[in-house]
């Protein structure tokens, strides 16, 4: 008989991103930004309803990609002036030669 015991299993899910109970970090900024300047400003209520919708269109734009699907259409799509990626090649070009 084979025994497993002492099998070490890789956790699967190491790129999974922190949460506060079941949102993301930035799920809760899109929601906290506009509901606390609406508080700030004393326009609560149309503060949390731009909040919720700010909650959601964030939440269609991310989809099933997440922040890297974000952070890769920004190296390929923004031109090298405007991305943050100022140290990685240019995406532009699709011929290197060596």
């Amino acid at each position: 008989m084979n025994n497993n015991t002492d099998t070490i299993t890789i956790e699967q899910k190491l790129e999974e991103p922190g949460r506060i109970l079941i949102f993301t970090f930035d799920e809760i900024a899109a929601f906290i930004m506009p509901v606390s300047i609406g508080w700030l400003s004393r326009h609560l209520v149309p503060g949390f309803v731009v909040g919720l919708v700010a909650y959601s269109l964030w939440k269609y734009i991310k989809g099933e990609g997440g922040m890297t699907t974000i952070l890769a259409a920004v190296y390929w799509f923004l031109p090298k002036e405007l991305t943050p990626y100022r140290s990685f090649p240019d995406s532009a070009v699709t011929f290197w030669r060596g």
